[in-house]
């Protein structure tokens, strides 16, 4: 969940825009922290996530960061969302479990920490899942969490 220009906010958080020179930074990142209440499938109250993205020229926007692990997503449509730990067999299982579903998935983006270390998993999906899909997605060995955005 970031903010993009002619996108708008989402609820509750803060946004910040930062226009930089510095090397480490993109040209124009766009930073999100949000805070907001809610009840996880694992029962977690007051939930914290950092996301961070950027512009590529006027319309091409992107996820860079999210709560630390670098990505690069394009933030839009059914996305879900998956933490997980740096092991083998979680992206074919996660993608069989949406393929068996009938979703076509239209981008799937990986990113890591370090090797063996926390992981993300984003995948651009044609159509939103079921909560039981999603319950799956959540029960495969490693994946600490699993959300259905829609964007």
């Amino acid at each position: 969940m970031a903010y993009f220009p002619d996108r708008g906010a989402c609820e509750g958080g803060e946004v910040s825009r930062r226009k930089s020179g510095r090397r480490r930074l993109l040209p124009h990142q766009i930073r999100r922290k949000h805070r907001k209440p809610a009840t996880t499938h694992r029962g977690r109250q007051k939930e914290k996530h950092h996301v961070a993205g950027t512009l590529f020229g006027n319309d091409d926007p992107r996820i860079c960061v999210i709560d630390g692990t670098r990505v690069d997503a394009v933030p839009e449509g059914h996305m879900v969302v998956c933490r997980n730990e740096d092991k083998p067999l979680i992206i074919g299982r996660v993608a069989t479990i949406i393929g068996e579903a009938g979703v076509n998935i239209a981008n799937l983006v990986l990113g890591r920490d370090e090797r063996g270390g926390r992981a993300a998993t984003i995948l651009n999906i044609d159509d939103p899942l079921s909560d039981d899909v999603m319950e799956k997605i959540r029960a495969v060995p490693h994946v600490k969490e699993a959300r259905l955005l829609k964007l």
